[in-house]
C-alpha cells in the first residue's frame, strides 16, 4: 500500500467543452498539476463557437481551447 501513496496521478479529460458541466469539469481537472485536456468538437471551431448562448460560455470555450494539448 505504501507504493499507492507515491504513485503519480495525471488527469486527462476529453471534452466537447459544451456550455455548463463540460466546461466546469474541464476547468476543475485542469487545476491539478500534470493534467491535460483534449477538446473533441462536433463541428469546426468557428461553427461550434456560434452555438454558445452566453458571452461567458464563449470566453470559457476559447480559454479552454488554449489549454488543449492536441489542437
Amino acid at each position: 500500500m505504501d507504493k499507492a501513496k507515491h504513485t503519480p496521478i495525471a488527469y486527462s479529460v476529453l471534452s466537447p467543452l459544451t456550455e455548463g458541466a463540460d466546461q466546469i469539469a474541464s476547468e476543475a481537472i485542469l487545476t491539478s498539476s500534470d493534467s491535460s485536456l483534449e477538446a473533441v468538437l462536433p463541428l469546426s471551431q468557428k461553427e461550434y463557437y456560434r452555438h454558445f448562448k452566453s458571452a461567458d460560455a464563449r470566453l470559457a470555450f476559447l480559454k479552454l481551447l488554449k489549454q488543449d494539448l492536441h489542437p
